[in-house]
């Protein structure tokens, strides 16, 4: 069997982290499994829209089944359009992957639940009283829940949603990140620490973004003001400060795409919505120690009168 993924271009970390998924499920299946990589539909770059044309050549005589990542590709067109683009791939079985989709199955992550919890931990265990939420793209699935995440867990601990500590919305990208900072300090006049506690981002790009603005301005991270993310990107392990995030299980959704389309093939009834969950991973841009930090602090070493040697020999099972 011939399985066609339509997705964005290979070279971005999220489909990066998406693609082990799909490789070891096809492999596991022995499916032919075709990438197509192309870019957003109706997308308003001239130059990148021509990837599109990739799209055309996944016709129902090739393939025996298709997964869509639909909510990285009508992020510029309106549901009928996108209603008319998937009715090309009507004859065979489909998966949504990131968006519901009336009326074929889908597969998502749990935005919501490792939103809410990032910003539970903020107000929860370090006591900040004002986050303010960096937005994701207007209308996109995933940015829309990560925001009612942020809202619904204000209003559970009694706090006001404040607009002056709302960004609009914005693209995804490391410069939105950059631009916010100047927004929330320079536009808005809010003083880190006092105006504001922490920068809850929508995604690791943004959260990257505005880590490195607010170091060039001298505001250090967490002392000053806290930041966090969303997605787990391998970069946001070793920015300075680690980063605080939300890991988005990847892998786990490029297995289930191959997983369900495998299942509809053999002609097996599968859920009509398959969610996934997100996890918060804690590190020091919250405010949080570090565990190796930590580690190393555990106790001192006395003076030593023998040589390390026997010492180590001697303590080794309590090292």
């Amino acid at each position: 069997p011939t399985i066609a993924f339509l997705g964005p271009d290979t070279f971005i970390p999220i489909c990066r982290a998406l693609w082990p998924g799909l490789i070891d499920a096809a492999v596991k299946h022995d499916i032919n499994l075709l990438y197509v990589a192309g870019e957003g539909l109706g997308d308003p770059d001239n130059f990148r829209v021509q990837a599109n044309v990739l799209y055309e050549l996944v016709t129902t005589e090739r393939i025996d089944g298709v997964g869509i990542w639909t909510s990285t590709l009508d992020r510029f067109i309106h549901a009928d359009k996108l209603k008319a683009f998937l009715a090309r791939y009507a004859d065979v079985p489909m998966i949504s992957l990131g968006e519901i989709v009336k009326g074929m199955p889908s597969l998502i992550m749990d935005s919501y639940r490792g939103m809410y919890d990032a910003v539970t931990h903020l107000i929860d265990v370090h006591g900040y009283r004002r986050l303010a939420f960096l937005r994701g793209p207007e209308g996109h699935y995933y940015a829309q829940e990560r925001y009612r995440a942020y809202t619904d867990a204000l209003s559970a601990f009694g706090l006001p949603i404040d607009p002056t500590l709302i960004l609009p919305p914005q693209d995804w990208e490391v410069q939105t990140g950059e631009a916010t900072v100047r927004i929330l300090l320079d536009e808005r006049r809010l003083r880190p620490k006092t105006d504001v506690e922490a920068l809850v981002a929508a995604n690791d790009n943004i959260a990257l973004g505005t880590l490195e603005a607010l170091q060039s301005r001298g505001i250090r991270v967490p002392d000053d003001i806290a930041v966090t993310g969303f997605n787990d990107k391998l970069e946001s392990r070793f920015s300075t400060p680690p980063l605080t995030t939300v890991t988005a299980p990847f892998y786990e959704l490029g297995e289930q795409v191959i997983e369900m389309l495998t299942a509809l093939i053999r002609g097996e009834q599968v859920p009509e919505q398959v969610v996934v969950p997100s996890r918060l991973v804690a590190r020091q841009s919250c405010g949080c120690v570090s565990p190796v930090v930590a580690q190393a602090a555990a106790g001192l070493v006395a003076e030593m009168e023998e040589p390390l040697p026997q010492v180590l020999t001697r303590r080794r099972a309590a090292i």
